[in-house]
């Protein structure tokens, strides 16, 4: 398919696309009836609605800058998130996700993500692209460890790893100096001692370690 096919696929309006996208908001009881004003939406609300998965057109939504996806049954995101650029503000708390799509990296304007309560053993190099991140909530997943790139984060300033399975500090010794806010269960990290000392050696201006 062409770049210009491909964009008539996802824009013409009578597209089944945007059909489809109208009759997925209805559901999660948005009240949308036309085009205009779906694809004009900048806060997005499904919380609560027994989600398992996000239709492909949620990609449509350009000018969305919070999205809301909390207390839903998601396993997993489309890549077409990552086409969500004007985003800024993403809750993805109490899902099942066990992982993020490379493509999150694209949501270069984010500066809150959070996602407490999911399944994530591990997050994508591509992490370390939301360099205006300022919130990490992380906290009752089952990493093991971070990515370097986490270190990309410049302007993070608040992060929670309460309640992981952490057992390398790799990754950790990359977070930006100056963290105003970190918060992490010490009880399941098998390099306790050393930890503290890369975390103590950051500066950070508030530590909360939770044995």
């Amino acid at each position: 398919m062409s770049k210009s096919k491909k964009n008539d696929f996802h824009f013409l309006r009578g597209d089944e696309k945007v059909m489809s996208l109208l009759e997925f908001l209805q559901r999660c009881r948005i009240e949308v009836t036309m085009l205009e004003e779906a694809l004009a939406l900048t806060y997005l609300t499904l919380s609560g609605n027994n989600l398992t998965s996000l239709p492909l057109e949620i990609g449509l939504l350009t000018q969305l800058t919070h999205l809301d996806l909390s207390n839903n049954e998601l396993i997993s995101l489309p890549p077409e998130i990552g086409n969500l650029t004007n985003l800024e503000h993403l809750d993805l708390w109490d899902n099942e996700l066990i992982s993020l799509p490379p493509e999150i990296g694209a949501l270069a304007e984010l500066t809150h993500l959070d996602l407490f309560g999911n399944f994530l053993v591990s997050l994508p190099p591509e992490i370390g692209l939301l360099t205006n991140l300022e919130q990490l909530d992380l906290t009752r997943n089952n990493l093991t460890s971070l990515p370097h790139e986490i270190g990309n984060l410049i302007k993070l300033t608040w992060l929670s790893l309460s309640d992981n399975e952490l057992i390398s500090f790799v990754g950790i010794d990359r977070l930006p100096k100056g963290l105003f806010w970190f918060n992490h269960s010490l009880h399941n990290n098998l390099v306790i001692h050393r930890f503290r000392r890369i975390i103590l050696a950051l500066k950070l201006q508030r530590i909360w370690f939770n044995y």
